[in-house]
């Protein structure tokens, strides 16, 4: 590579981290925090991903999982279903994630992935 063209390169990278910086650093970050086990960190990084990109499925479903690990069946159960109004393969996915064991047996998650 010359070296014009690897600062076109980094130029081009800027330009777009630049448009999304939000989007493309909170989905970077939430993936490595829920690893980390940081989960209401992680929750957080999901709402900001989610206040620029309301549609992202995989945020409302990765943050449904936060909340599954934590024991929370409510807020799992609605983060879930805005993920399966979003993308309904979202509802197969969570019959067998095991984000969601602490929760499964819970009467609302299973009329949820039942449906």
């Amino acid at each position: 590579f010359s070296g014009y063209l690897i600062v076109q390169i980094i130029i081009s990278a800027f330009s777009v981290y630049v448009v999304y910086p939000c989007y493309l650093l909170k989905c970077g970050m939430w993936v490595v925090l829920s690893d980390l086990g940081k989960l209401e960190e992680a929750i957080a990084s999901f709402d900001q991903t989610l206040k620029i990109k309301p549609d992202y499925h995989e945020a409302w479903y990765n943050k449904a999982c936060c909340y599954g690990l934590l024991g929370n069946v409510n807020l799992a159960i609605e983060n879930l279903q805005q993920a399966i109004n979003l993308n309904p393969k979202c509802r197969e996915m969570a019959k067998t994630e095991t984000d969601f064991d602490n929760i499964r047996e819970y009467r609302q998650f299973q009329n949820l992935i039942s449906r």
